[in-house]
C-alpha cells in the first residue's frame, strides 16, 4: 500500500478532497485525533472492513466502532449501541446544544478502546512540521 501526507492546516479543502477521494476507491485514510490516528473506512464497504480487519490482525466477530454524520444515518445502529452513547449526548445538549452534545458523544466514541486506531511516530530524522510518508 501507498501513502501520502497531506497537510491539512495548509489546504483544509484539498485534504478534505483527497480524503473523501481516497476513501470512495475504498482505500483508508489516516487521521489524527487529540490523542491517535484513527483509520477511517466507509462503513458500507464490507470489502474496504475487511482490509483493516485482516491488516490488524483482528477477529471478524468483533464490531468496529461507526461514526455517523447525523441522527437519520445513526438509525441502523442497535440499541446497545445507542445505550452507550446516548448519556454523553443528553449530557452535553442539556448545558450546550445539538452540536455540544455530538461532540461529546464522538468524544467518547474516540476514546473508546474499541475503536480503530494506530499510533504512528514521526521518524527521528525528520523536523518539526516537515511531511512524510507513513509506513504501513
Amino acid at each position: 500500500m501507498t501513502g501520502q501526507v497531506v497537510d491539512a492546516v495548509a489546504d483544509p479543502a484539498g485534504a478534505v478532497a483527497t480524503a473523501a477521494a481516497e476513501l470512495r476507491a475504498g482505500r483508508p485514510v489516516v487521521l489524527p485525533t487529540d490523542t491517535v490516528y484513527g483509520v477511517a473506512v466507509p462503513a458500507a464497504d464490507a470489502a474496504a472492513v475487511g482490509d483493516v480487519f485482516e491488516r490488524k490482525g483482528r477477529d471478524g466477530a468483533k464490531p468496529m466502532a461507526v461514526l455517523v454524520a447525523d441522527m437519520r444515518q445513526a438509525a441502523g445502529l442497535t440499541d446497545a449501541d445507542l445505550d452507550v452513547l446516548l448519556p454523553f449526548y443528553t449530557q452535553a445538549e442539556a448545558t450546550g446544544g445539538f452540536e455540544r452534545g455530538i461532540q461529546h458523544a464522538l468524544e467518547r466514541i474516540l476514546v473508546s478502546p474499541e475503536f480503530l486506531f494506530r499510533i504512528e511516530r514521526d521518524p527521528p530524522d525528520v523536523g518539526p512540521d516537515t511531511p512524510y510518508l507513513v509506513n504501513n
